[in-house]
């Protein structure tokens, strides 16, 4: 690509979904390590979706200051068996 070598592509949905869960999943290790040693306050933001496929989601992000900057992090997406409140608990 543009004359880079950029090695082999991913043939595999699988295997781009174990790079990306593994990714996520560290970002998330290094986010929670972050707010334990600074001691940083912070704050979680839902929401809730609907997607065009009818399925009710949660969506959960984690506010806070990382390197002087207050930032939103995404942190998960829920899938929600319906819209009530009970279905949270």
């Amino acid at each position: 690509m543009n004359g880079a070598d950029v090695g082999s592509l991913l043939y595999s949905r699988l295997s781009c979904h174990d790079i990306v869960t593994h990714i996520s999943a560290q970002m998330k290790h290094v986010l929670v390590e972050y707010i334990v040693q600074s001691g940083s306050k912070f704050s979680v933001m839902v929401d809730e979706s609907t997607t065009v496929s009818a399925k009710c989601t949660l969506i959960v992000y984690i506010r806070l200051e990382y390197d002087g900057e207050v930032t939103n992090y995404f942190w998960d997406l829920v899938e929600l068996k319906d819209k009530t409140g009970e279905e949270l608990l």
